[in-house]
């Protein structure tokens, strides 16, 4: 059944504006004037998206998640469990929805043929240029996967604590003495 969103005003000329669920306009209009309002515009509402599916297309996969992403995948194919096994064991294990959509694709492509950094590359949102071509260099080099996404790779591009502020230090001492002369009282 169609949508219909209205306006109308009433008997004191204040304007009210909602949506009604009927087969017409005309039972729209009916509808208000049994309510004692005058009809100013009756539209039927176009289906489109709603904002609840149209944000997760702006959702962003965290370098946290492509980072626990790597390590694990490096872990199972360094423990000798087959590719495509790890890729599913991922899948099923991963909590964002985004990632999860993304590591299915990269499965379903490497399935269909596709070279592991092929099928990353289509993902470039995603996966960096730097990412794609640690994985490149070690499937061209002959490299098991595990080499390509060592520890050594990838601590050099995870994200490291900001350095402490001289201030904050400097805050740090001081409360430390503080409360060090007061229990010397």
């Amino acid at each position: 059944m169609p949508t219909f969103r209205y306006k109308a005003r009433d008997k004191y000329g204040a304007l009210f504006m909602g949506t009604f669920e009927t087969h017409g306009k005309e039972a729209v209009a009916g509808h208000l004037d049994s309510l004692g309002y005058i009809p100013v515009a009756i539209d039927e509402e176009k289906p489109g998206l709603s904002l609840a599916e149209l944000l997760p297309q702006f959702e962003r996969i965290s370098s946290e998640d492509l980072i626990i992403f790597s390590r694990q995948l490096a872990t199972l194919i360094g423990a000798g469990i087959p590719f495509m096994a790890s890729f599913t064991a991922l899948e099923e294990q991963t909590e964002s929805p985004k990632l999860k959509k993304v590591i299915n694709q990269v499965r379903r492509d490497v399935e269909g043929g596709s070279t592991f950094a092929e099928a990353l590359a289509k993902h470039p949102n995603v996966f960096s240029t730097l990412y794609v071509s640690l994985v490149k260099a070690g499937e061209t080099g002959g490299c098991s996967m595990k080499c390509s996404i060592d520890w050594h790779c990838w601590r050099s591009m995870t994200p490291r604590p900001a350095p402490e502020s001289k201030q904050r230090r400097a805050i740090q001492k001081l409360w430390w003495w503080r409360s060090w002369s007061l229990s010397e009282c």
